[in-house]
C-alpha cells in the first residue's frame, strides 16, 4: 500500500505589524511526542507560515515558571523544522532541547532588542492555549504597559463551558490566560463559527472588549509520494478506529459499551484506540483493564508516528468520533481527506464540517451500534 500523507493548511493570520513574535512554548513542552494532537499541528502549521511570511522579522518566545527567553528566526526557524521532521517523517529523529539549541548569545542579543521595538511595530502571536499568558509575572515582564499588539488562534472555550471534563484547577487557569491576553489590541483569529459563537457570548457575559475576530478553519488535503505505510500490527478481523486523548468528552465510555454487547452477541468486529491516557479517565481506564468480554476486540495503541496512524486509518472500516463537545475535529478532517468513512456526534463543530457523515446524538447508543454494525459489513 502506498504512503498517503495529509497536509494541514491554516488560513493565514491577518497580522499587519512589521515584526511578530512567536510563542513556541506548548510545541516545545510536547518536543518528544512522536505525534501531535490537532492543536499541536495547528500551532506548528501557524509557525511555519509566520516563519515563512515574516522571515528574518520572525522571532520567538518561550515561557515557563522559571522566565521566558526570546531567540531569533534562524533558530526558531530550525527547531520547527526539526518538530516537523518527527511528526510527519522520523518520528526518532532527536529534537535539540533549549540550552544546545539557543546559545547565550543569540538569546542576550535578541531579548534586547525586543524592548527597543515600538509596540506598534510588532504582534505577539499564540496558538496554542499555553505560553506565556499563562504566566502572569512573565506577561508583565514581557508587557508592563499592556501596549503590546497580540493575536490568539483560539481553538475553544470548553473549559470554561463544560469544566467538568476538565482537570479541576484548568477553569481557574483558563480564566487567568485569557485575562492577560484580551484587550482592546488583541485580535482573535477562531478555529470554526462555533468557536465563535462561543468567544462573542463570553466577551458579552463579561462585558469585555477585544479587536478583531476573524475565523481560519484549517483544511487538510490528501497527498501521496508513492513510498510504502509503515507496517503495523492491526486485528484480524474488520475495525474501527477511535482517535484522540482518552478523556471523557471524547465519549470512549460509549464506544466501549458497545463493544461489550457486541462481544456477547459474538460479533467479529474489533476497535483500536489511539491516543494517549489523559485526565478524569477513572471508568474508562477500569473497563479497558478490567472488562474481560473486551479484551479480544479493543486493542490500545500510544506512540505511534504519523503514518501509523495513517496505516490503521487506512485499514479500517471508518473513524468513530463520539465527542460531546468538540472545537474542531482534525480527527475528522484528516480521515475524510483520506476518504475514510466516518460516523460523528451530533455536535455544533461537526455540523459546520459538512461532511458526507451520519451525525448521532452522543448519548444514543443504539444508534451507535446500529451504524458501527452496518458499517462493518459494507
Amino acid at each position: 500500500m502506498e504512503e498517503a500523507l495529509h497536509s494541514l493548511i491554516v488560513p493565514p493570520l491577518r497580522i499587519e505589524t512589521e515584526l511578530v513574535i512567536f510563542d513556541i512554548s506548548r510545541l516545545y513542552r510536547n518536543r518528544s511526542a512522536s505525534f501531535g494532537t490537532g492543536v499541536d499541528r495547528i500551532d506548528l502549521a501557524i509557525g511555519m507560515d509566520l516563519v515563512r511570511r515574516w522571515q528574518e522579522n520572525c522571532f520567538f518566545i518561550y515561557s515557563d515558571e522559571l522566565g521566558y527567553r526570546v531567540f531569533d528566526n534562524h533558530a526558531g526557524r530550525l527547531w520547527l523544522e526539526q518538530i516537523e521532521d518527527r511528526w510527519y517523517g522520523d518520528s526518532k529523529s532527536p529534537v535539540m532541547t533549549l540550552p544546545s539549541w539557543l546559545s547565550a548569545r543569540t538569546h542576550r542579543t535578541v531579548r534586547s532588542l525586543i524592548p527597543k521595538v515600538s509596540p506598534e511595530r510588532l504582534t505577539y502571536v499564540v496558538a496554542s492555549h499555553s505560553g506565556l499568558p499563562r504566566h502572569a509575572k512573565q506577561w508583565v515582564r514581557l508587557d508592563p504597559k499592556r501596549e503590546l499588539r497580540r493575536h490568539l488562534y483560539l481553538h475553544d472555550l470548553i473549559p470554561l463551558q463544560y469544566p467538568e471534563y476538565q482537570r479541576p484547577h484548568t477553569q481557574k487557569q483558563f480564566l487567568s490566560y485569557l485575562a492577560n491576553i484580551l484587550s482592546p489590541l488583541c485580535d482573535v483569529t477562531c478555529n470554526s463559527f462555533y468557536t465563535r459563537s462561543c468567544l462573542q457570548d463570553y466577551l458579552e457575559h463579561t462585558n469585555q472588549s477585544i479587536g478583531e475576530i476573524h475565523v481560519a478553519m484549517p483544511a487538510v488535503v490528501a497527498r501521496s509520494n508513492g513510498s510504502p505505510l509503515p507496517s503495523v500490527p492491526r486485528p484480524a478481523g474488520p475495525y474501527f478506529v477511535a482517535l484522540g486523548t482518552i478523556e471523557p468528552r471524547k465519549n470512549h465510555l460509549l464506544l466501549l459499551n458497545i463493544w461489550r454487547e457486541l462481544a456477547q452477541e459474538k460479533k467479529d468486529i474489533h476497535l483500536v484506540i489511539i491516543g494517549r491516557r489523559g485526565w478524569e479517565n477513572e471508568n474508562i481506564i477500569d473497563m479497558l483493564e478490567r472488562c474481560r468480554p473486551i479484551q479480544h476486540l479493543v486493542h490500545e495503541y500510544t506512540g505511534l508516528q504519523d503514518m501509523e496512524v495513517t496505516a490503521l486509518l487506512l485499514g479500517s472500516k471508518g473513524l468513530l468520533f463520539p465527542s460531546f463537545v468538540e472545537g474542531l475535529g482534525i480527527p475528522a478532517l484528516e480521515a475524510a481527506a483520506l476518504g475514510i468513512p466516518l460516523i460523528l456526534s451530533d455536535i455544533p463543530a461537526f455540523r459546520e464540517l459538512n461532511l458526507n457523515a451520519p451525525l448521532i446524538h452522543p448519548l444514543d447508543g443504539l444508534e451507535w451500534k446500529r451504524q458501527v454494525t452496518a458499517l462493518a459489513v459494507d
